[in-house]
């Protein structure tokens, strides 16, 4: 590399043009006798991707890299070397002395959201920027520059203001007749003058429109009184706006430079047509002044496009309020969607407003918001609702190409009505599969949803009788739409921002987990759900020497770019921490805690640390002011890990240690660090969230931790606070299971609760693991029974093993005895091979003199639902209502050879007066119980009575009912005497 090259580094644009440049006709002298603090600087500077500008010498010449060009504009680049004076002459005096503050104290300073009047392009332009000065020092400790990193917000801070007009305009109600709505959007438009700094509405009648309202500081030219809608000539272009309902611009004669805001007076207006559904023409006209230190470029023509349109819909309202006085209901139902839809910030909360709010103000049973894809070629849904089979939860798109009601809407941008379903058929042939599939009948209707002339989606409606649309009808489906699409646009443009906000924050959090055998690691993050900063919550996970897994997570208040770079900077520093730390976590957050005390911003910042020893599986771990880590056992048990605990960081006295807690995690098992946004709920207990998260997380044991954070972070993120979660899972067991008894039937339970132990750790979906746990203890029941009747001792052994796919099961029982051979008659026996082959896929018997071996296969089904959780205990007077003479056995627990004859006496004594038996509290019934339950029945049945068999639907024991064909001898009932269970 040559000098220049070692000065300018970098291919971009700045780095040629400071190689190209003649240093020494610009102040600062060739770049070979530059101070070495100047060189690192411009290296600095041209190889960061974030704008960074210097200002060097007694006159501040600019040096600046490729990011911070664009802050020129089309006048002011090239400036390389010039003197920062000469550059930005017209806001020298705001600058100038912060610079000069920083040259003469060596202090840094901090701006945020500074507005700065610029000259870029010809005019002088409303910006804002956020800003840092901090020194930069020579050898004598003397401050001969300043180092800028700098961001433009100016989109930002007027997108604010501006949605906050738009939030002003939706909030402001409606008033109580035309007139005062006027008045009330003129009020809430002429709070901000910035953006427009003049406003005059007029309301349209008979081809004549008058002034009703206006802001102050309207110009003299633009017309106070009546004017003429049919009036061609002169500069107001009335007559076009009103037939083509589209806006124009106006030039004006400003007579001055100077006006009451400082960007001088406005040189432009814009003019409005403000329309109705109801109506064929406008029914007022808007003119709006255009700031003259803003750009009038398509966010700007967007933007007084919504303006008109919000008051367009006050005076809509107004009407509607003189029009539909009678109806009152259903003007309330309107202004709360008005009020919904002004609230709503993303498109499904706009569509949830919509299902929500208009489908009964409109009289539909079904319906929903489906919007124009971003490759405008399909139609896609937002969010449905009166659907059946959950058909609204489905993810439905439509081909624009494809005609429907709703693309015919959007295409032809009109409402789409059939009086009934086989009307929409007739019309729209690709109907009938949807009709055939959800059962549809009634009147159905389509309504396209428009927004500054730019069609954004169609609005679907389905009534619940046949008939035609009536004239109020297709009226209040026009205005529900006129409501929704601004909404809708506005929605879209937050989530937009939304999305660019998340961006910053995940650019900050580790781009890839590490990989460590024996475990599995997955994390996830969730923004706020309003707001549009970036936040301060993050996580991480490092591999660290000697065998450990450092896991990490953290809060820092507030948010924006301020708490986000602070985040930044505590992560880094846990990591270097960690790395280098060979004490424990203990003094590694105690080390983390002195680094925040020295961070503006870090105060009250909390953060979980833990390391994980993979070998011994040993975690350490510490919270400093943060909730507790969270353990996920195999069996799908959780518990909170309560020790660690310590005060927030940068709180402590440096030097002292935190304490630190210690927990063995087993094979299986699941750590859980989580930030705040997951269990704080305003006006709730705390414990109350935590209760939520461990039950959220033992539902998904079976789930692959990916799949984990992702539901978590769905199902509890909606709080308004970002959320960061991170799971480390330590691989199950082996994939075989051997275990060995003795021929007692004392020892099903301990076999069972094994087997039930090994399939949870393999993340075996419980409905398999329950099935697959019954037909073992049903195997192992027959060999103790019959393969050692005659002796009574020996043992029994069970292998069990899953394939590589983890898609089928394979469980053998062995035993060395000889079983005896079945009775002719069995009556009630031998059901246990029965339920074995109707829970199994196979089931293969094979005897020889060695003993015997029970084979058996089954082929996992993740899909399928696993029995209900036990229910509620029946009460007393919850016993059904068949057989009120008689008494109730109420079970629980294991029910199999063991203790059903014990537990079963009084149903089986030949004089008993039990006629009901409560199962809703049993979790295994075993062919024993089978047995002793089809006895009883038999015996009922031929004394004339029923047996009555209380079992919840969906449970285990409601399904063995079915399968054994129990409930073909006795009456099955849902738990509190409901109908028949079956």
């Amino acid at each position: 590399m040559n000098g220049a090259e070692e000065v300018f580094p970098g291919s971009g644009e700045m780095a040629h043009l400071m190689r190209a440049h003649d240093w020494e006709r610009s102040g600062l002298g060739h770049p070979s006798g530059w101070p070495r603090e100047l060189r690192t600087c411009v290296q600095v500077c041209l190889e960061s991707r974030f704008p960074i500008v210097l200002w060097w010498g007694p006159e501040l010449r600019l040096i600046y890299n490729d990011a911070w060009r664009p802050a020129l504009g089309a006048l002011k680049h090239p400036a390389i070397g010039r003197p920062g004076q000469e550059v930005w002459a017209e806001i020298w005096h705001i600058i100038g002395p912060q610079l000069a503050g920083v040259v003469e104290t060596g202090e840094a300073t901090w701006s945020t959201d500074m507005l700065l009047p610029m000259d870029r392009y010809g005019y002088r332009e409303e910006t804002y920027w956020t800003y840092s000065y901090s020194p930069i020092r020579d050898e004598d400790d003397t401050v001969c520059g300043v180092f800028t990193p700098v961001t433009e917000t100016t989109q930002r801070v007027i997108s604010a203001r501006r949605l906050r007009m738009l939030q002003r305009l939706g909030e402001a109600g409606s008033g109580r007749s035309v007139e005062e709505a006027c008045a009330l959007a003129i009020e809430m438009i002429g709070r901000d003058p910035a953006d427009i700094p003049f406003a005059r509405i007029y309301l349209a009648e008979d081809g004549v429109a008058r002034a009703v309202a206006a802001t102050q500081g309207v110009p003299a030219e633009v017309p106070e009184g009546a004017v003429d809608l049919h009036h061609r000539d002169g500069p107001w272009p009335w007559a076009s706006v009103r037939e083509t309902g589209a806006p124009a611009v106006v030039a004006l004669e400003a007579g001055g430079d100077v006006g009451q805001d400082g960007w001088g007076l406005p040189r432009m207006a814009s003019v409005h047509a403000l329309g109705s559904p109801t109506e064929a023409g406008p029914i007022g006209l808007l003119v709006a002044g255009i700031s003259p230190g803003r750009s009038h470029d398509d966010a700007y023509r967007d933007f007084l496009a919504l303006v008109a349109q919000n008051a367009a819909t006050l005076m809509v309202n107004a009407t509607a309020l003189d029009d539909e006085r009678r109806r009152a209901r259903g003007l309330a139902a309107l202004q709360n969607l008005t009020a919904a839809l002004s609230e709503a910030l993303t498109p499904s909360a706009v569509a949830g407003a919509l299902i929500d709010i208009g489908l009964p103000l409109l009289g539909g049973v079904a319906g929903g918001l489906m919007v124009i894809d971003d490759d405008a070629r399909v139609l896609r849904s937002v969010r449905l609702g009166g659907y059946p089979d959950g058909s609204a939860d489905q993810d439905w798109r439509i081909p624009l190409a494809e005609r429907t009601p709703l693309t015919d809407a959007v295409r032809h941008r009109a409402i789409q009505h059939a009086e009934s379903s086989d009307e929409a058929v007739r019309h729209w042939p690709s109907m009938e599969a949807f009709r055939i599939a959800h059962a549809l009948d009634g009147a159905l209707a389509a309504v396209p949803v428009v927004s500054g002339g730019r069609a954004l989606g169609a609005l679907a409606v389905r009534y619940p009788q046949t008939g035609p649309l009536g004239d109020d009808a297709r009226r209040l489906l026009e205005t529900v739409a006129r409501l929704t699409g601004p909404a809708l646009l506005r929605s879209s443009h937050y989530i937009l921002q939304h999305s660019v906000a998340e961006t910053l924050q995940r650019s900050l959090l580790p781009l890839h987990l590490p990989s460590v055998g024996g475990l599995r690691i997955a994390a996830g993050y969730t923004a706020a759900g309003e707001g549009i900063e970036a936040g301060g919550d993050w996580y991480d996970a490092i591999e660290l020497p000697g065998g450990r897994l450092a896991l990490m997570v953290g809060d820092v208040v507030g948010r924006g770019p301020r708490a986000a770079a602070v985040m930044g900077q505590l992560r880094s520093a846990l990591r270097a921490f960690a790395i280098d730390q060979r004490d424990g976590p203990g003094e590694t957050v105690a080390n983390l805690s002195r680094f925040a005390s020295t961070i503006d911003g870090a105060d009250v910042a909390t953060a979980c640390y833990a390391e994980l020893d993979v070998a011994e599986r040993r975690l350490r771990y510490v919270c400093a002011g943060h909730p507790p880590p969270l353990v996920l056992s195999a069996d799908g048990g959780t518990h909170y890990l309560e020790g660690g605990r310590g005060v927030p960081l940068g709180v402590r006295e440096p030097g002292v240690a935190y304490a630190e807690g210690e927990a063995r995690i087993s094979a299986g098992a699941t750590v859980v660090l989580y930030t705040d946004g997951l269990v704080e709920r305003r006006g709730r207990s705390i414990d109350v969230g935590f209760g939520e998260l461990a039950a959220a997380i033992a539902r998904r044991r079976s789930q692959a931790p990916g799949d984990v954070t992702d539901g978590i972070l769905a199902e509890l993120g909606g709080s308004g606070d970002d959320c960061a979660l991170l799971l480390c899972r330590v691989d199950p067991p082996a994939g075989a299971l051997e275990v060995e008894v003795g021929a007692d039937a004392r020892e099903l339970r301990t076999v069972r609760d094994e087997l039930r132990e090994w399939l949870a750790g393999l993340g075996v979906p419980p409905a398999d693991v329950e099935d697959v746990v019954l037909a073992s203890g049903e195997a192992l029941a027959n060999s103790m029974e019959h393969g050692y009747a005659s002796r009574g001792e020996g043992s029994v052994r069970l292998r069990a093993t899953i394939d590589e796919t983890r898609n089928a099961l394979d469980v053998e029982v062995v035993d060395d005895g000889r079983w005896r051979p079945p009775p002719a008659e069995p009556g009630d026996r031998g059901r246990g091979f029965a339920l074995m082959r109707a829970l199994m896929e196979r089931v293969e018997v094979a005897h020889d003199e060695r003993g015997t071996r029970v084979a058996m296969r089954r082929r996992l089904q993740p899909g399928r639902t696993p029995p209900s959780p036990l229910p509620s205990r029946l009460r007393a007077d919850d016993t059904p209502g068949d057989a009120p003479h008689g008494s109730v056995l109420r079970l629980e627990g294991d029910i199999d050879g063991s203790n059903a004859a014990s537990l079963m006496r009084d149903l089986t004594a030949q004089d008993t007066r039990v006629t009901t038996v409560d199962l809703t509290g049993v979790a295994v019934l075993g062919s024993a119980a089978i047995q002793l339950l089809f006895g009883a029945a038999r015996r009922l049945r031929d004394r004339g009575e029923t047996l009555q068999i209380v079992a919840a639907p969906g449970s285990l024991s409601h399904r063995l009912l079915e399968l054994t064909d129990l409930g073909s001898l006795c009456a099955v009932r849902a738990p509190g005497g409901g109908p028949p269970a079956h």
